[in-house]
Parts: structure tokens; C-alpha cells; sequence
């Protein structure tokens, strides 16, 4: 299935052949193509004197299922062994100013990436609370961190303050940060806002 596309079923296919599920996909698309009456594997009741297909419906949920766990494993892998190669890149520029770009606002902060370098990292509540003097709470419809003035529980979840005396930090705004540490568990570069 895919879920962007609201599919249950989905087939990618790229040329040249690269990965075992787009290989069975050329396979099968192949052999179709060279055998117009067989059976399809979904057909209850073939034709009198059709072929077999290439592989039976229960070889091809095996296939994918077994496939898209190794692709997730991939991707894993590769998002794992990127963030460790930023962190290692980024350690040498600790204390770093960039602008940057938020690409996420969550409960605990927002994932921002610098224009320059391409390099994402978080941006912790705690930092943005410390730059702007306020405590600072997730404010869900809207997917803001919003600054509290006068005060205000982290665990809120309303501002009370009219928006136009709120500061806030959103999904596409530019801000100036500065390289503040790397997470060692997450191999995550984290970022305090500079004002």
C-alpha cells in the first residue's frame, strides 16, 4: 500500500533495475508481455488452457511483505548513519551562527534546517523559551510555539495574550541560531535561538 497516494496498492518501478521488488516487478511485467492468455494470479478460474502465472498471488504477498521490511530496515539505516555523519560534521562547528529554516513544530520544539549546509537539527522549547524571556507552550491548531509574556504554564495549552502581542515560531518562518551540542544518544545537532 501508500499511504500518501491513499493507494492499497502500489507498484514503483524504476529503469535501471535497482532494488528485488522493482526486479519481481520487471520479471512479472516480462513475462506477462510474453504470454498475453496466461492466468492472472488473482483470476479464480482461468482460462481451459491458460499458463500459471509467473508466480502465484501467495509468492507475491511474500515477496512484498519480506521486501518492504528490508526497505524499511534500508532507510532506517540510512537515516541512522546520515544523522551520525552530521553530528560528526557539525561537532567542529559548535558555536556556529546560521539561518535557518523551521520544517517542524512539535510539543518539545521545532526541527529546523540551516539554508547554507542543509544540516537539520532541533531547536528545544527550553532554548526558545531562555532567547525570548518567557515561557513558551505548543499551540496545536495552528502548529506554533507561542512566547507566553507575563508568564503562563509550560503545560498549558491556551495562550491567553491577544496574537498580536504574542512572538512566535512557525512551520516555514527564518530564524539566526547558533550550533549549541550534540544529543549523543540521537546523534542530534541541537541549536539555541539567537534574538
Amino acid at each position: 500500500g501508500h499511504y500518501a497516494l491513499h493507494s492499497r496498492e502500489y507498484c514503483h518501478f524504476t529503469s535501471p533495475i535497482r532494488r528485488y521488488p522493482d526486479l519481481i516487478v520487471h520479471r512479472a511485467l516480462k513475462w506477462a508481455l510474453a504470454h498475453p492468455a496466461a492466468a492472472s494470479p488473482h483470476d479464480p478460474r482461468p482460462a481451459p488452457h491458460a499458463e500459471a502465472a509467473l508466480y502465484s498471488h501467495h509468492q507475491l504477498e511474500e515477496i512484498a511483505a519480506e521486501t518492504s521490511e528490508t526497505e524499511r530496515r534500508a532507510a532506517s539505516a540510512e537515516r541512522e548513519l546520515r544523522d551520525w555523519k552530521t553530528a560528526q560534521f557539525m561537532e567542529e562547528h559548535l558555536g556556529d551562527e546560521y539561518e535557518a529554516l523551521i520544517i517542524s513544530v512539535q510539543k518539545y520544539g521545532c526541527f529546523v534546517e540551516l539554508l547554507e549546509i542543509f544540516v537539520e537539527g532541533l531547536l528545544p522549547i527550553g532554548a526558545i523559551e531562555e532567547a525570548a524571556g518567557a515561557r513558551c507552550v505548543y499551540r496545536e491548531r495552528d502548529h506554533a510555539i507561542v512566547a507566553l509574556p507575563g508568564g503562563g504554564s509550560r503545560g498549558s495549552r491556551r495562550a491567553s495574550a491577544p496574537k498580536s502581542r504574542q512572538k512566535s515560531w512557525r512551520l516555514g518562518d527564518r530564524i539566526h541560531i547558533r550550533a549549541e551540542r550534540i544529543d549523543p544518544m540521537r546523534h542530534r545537532v541541537e541549536f539555541a535561538l539567537i534574538d
